[in-house]
């Protein structure tokens, strides 16, 4: 019998082999990753109304944006390419990176049923308002640690121009950061010739507010909870360190972009949280505010099941 071939780099078999569980991984990533989108994957972006991505600017720093839309912005009708609006995306600076041939990762995440998808690709068209994308990697992703939110309302407020890019957190940063129960990463590998698990993820990180604890004005500490075993982003970060954060303040519609370094703490202090595997550092090089660019009408959360025990508690 002939195995298929891995659809993971070397450092992310690297990692799985580390934490012992290449056996369970080689015989199931071929079956779950895949190279193009399944019939269900495909009827389910069609009917997001916000998409995430993970992207690298011109300077080649790691950045995660979300898109806001309505239902049918992304055209997933062809199982190996996704068409996107742009038309009603603000002026967010991942539409100045949309050149030929990049690579870009795309998270998609239902709130109201913590239902979530990934695609990794690269560009064959972009302009202002369209962008077309070739499917490298497709796979589902395991519900853990999402907060079920009800949009309320597809409202947004008027959308500020992008922020002056800063270096050290402030009160304004430290207050989100203190109070968030998710953020979003990008991570990426540059492999050569597009080969198996090149390119860039883009990821999603829950847990009970106050996960993300704040060491200094330019440093921060997250969890890493056990998941689906896949290590995409902590594989891509023994890589290349370089990432991208992205929080959402549900009440106004702001976000928040950080682009920075992290690295994985294998030995943790179990102390620091509750049912953590292990902890990451990033370190900021920037960040940015993006004022009003989202949605600012949603439910208070629901916590997810798997963060019983970890200190939630109703707000």
């Amino acid at each position: 019998m002939t195995l298929a071939p891995s659809p993971f780099h070397p450092f992310e078999r690297a990692v799985q082999a580390r934490l012992g569980v290449s056996d369970k991984l080689g015989k199931m990533g071929a079956k779950f990753i895949r190279d193009e989108m399944p019939e269900q994957h495909q009827e389910f972006f069609q009917g997001l109304a916000y998409l995430f991505a993970g992207w690298r600017d011109e300077r080649d720093r790691l950045w995660a944006s979300v898109l806001p839309g309505s239902p049918g912005f992304v055209d997933a009708s062809d199982p190996r390419t996704l068409n996107i609006d742009l038309a009603t995306t603000a002026d967010d600076p991942f539409k100045k990176a949309l050149v030929a041939n990049a690579d870009l990762g795309f998270l998609g995440l239902d709130f109201s049923n913590r239902r979530r998808n990934r695609v990794n690709g690269h560009i064959v068209h972009a302009d202002h308002d369209t962008l077309t994308v070739t499917v490298d990697q497709s796979f589902g992703n395991c519900p853990k640690y999402i907060q079920v939110r009800e949009m309320q309302s597809a409202h947004r407020p008027t959308p500020s121009k992008t922020g002056t890019e800063f270096t050290t957190f402030t009160a304004r940063e430290t207050n989100l950061i203190n109070a968030a129960d998710s953020f979003y990463i990008a991570s990426g590998h540059k492999g050569k010739e597009r080969a198996a698990g090149s390119g860039i993820d883009v990821s999603h990180r829950g847990g009970t507010p106050g996960f993300v604890h704040l060491t200094d004005n330019q440093t921060l500490i997250f969890p890493d909870f056990r998941g689906n075993f896949f290590f995409n982003t902590l594989g891509n970060l023994e890589s290349d360190d370089r990432a991208g954060l992205l929080l959402i303040d549900f009440a106004t519609g702001n976000l928040l972009q950080l682009t920075g370094h992290a690295r994985t703490r294998w030995n943790h202090d179990p102390s620091i949280h509750q049912g953590a595997d292990r902890l990451v550092t990033f370190t900021l090089s920037a960040a940015r505010w993006l004022d009003g660019h989202f949605y600012d009408d949603w439910s208070v959360p629901e916590p997810s099941p798997f963060l019983k025990g970890m200190g939630w508690q109703e707000r």
